[in-house]
């Protein structure tokens, strides 16, 4: 036998060489989209947007009361698809009647309020300002699978009993 043939590779050896190379380029390539779907990815909220809207049964008549709150220097991050948790002071400057909290609603497209850590509706004690509250509410929001940028919007409906 020649050198140069004792130096040339097999057609087995050709492909096997071949097939370890297609096996672990495959393998690379599935560990690598898996970890870019089980990674967590996360969003950014700039911007808030409360609104208040009390509904206020008295016996000189109901009226509704809108109180808008914003904040542009707020952020939030979220993970798509996984709970959001806004802790709330939950107080009523309203020293007469009775006020609860009955619903939560989400403006923003996309969030859906699901719960609180009170149930509602929820009795809200007096406080003479945010300062001399002491009750929080945790409001939970399911956020979308798909990513949002900007100001998370929500209302809070409120019942005043006045006697």
């Amino acid at each position: 036998m020649s050198a140069k043939a004792q130096n040339k590779p097999s057609l087995r050896a050709v492909y096997a060489v071949a097939a370890l190379a297609l096996i672990l380029g495959v393998a690379a390539l599935t560990i690598g989209v898996s970890s870019f779907f089980q990674n967590p990815r996360y969003c950014v909220l700039s911007g808030i947007k409360e609104t208040e809207v009390t509904f206020v049964d008295s016996s000189l008549g109901n009226t509704t009361r809108t109180l808008v709150y914003e904040n542009n220097n707020w952020t939030a991050s979220y993970e798509l698809g996984k709970p959001l948790i806004l802790d709330e002071s939950l107080y009523t400057t309203s020293e007469a009647g009775v006020t609860t909290i009955t619903n939560v609603v989400s403006n923003t497209s996309g969030f859906v309020f699901k719960e609180s850590n009170v149930s509602l509706p929820a009795f809200v004690p007096y406080a003479s300002d945010i300062s001399a509250a002491h009750q929080k509410v945790e409001l939970t929001f399911q956020t979308p699978s798909t990513p949002y940028v900007g100001d998370f919007e929500y209302t809070i409906h409120y019942n005043l009993t006045m006697p």
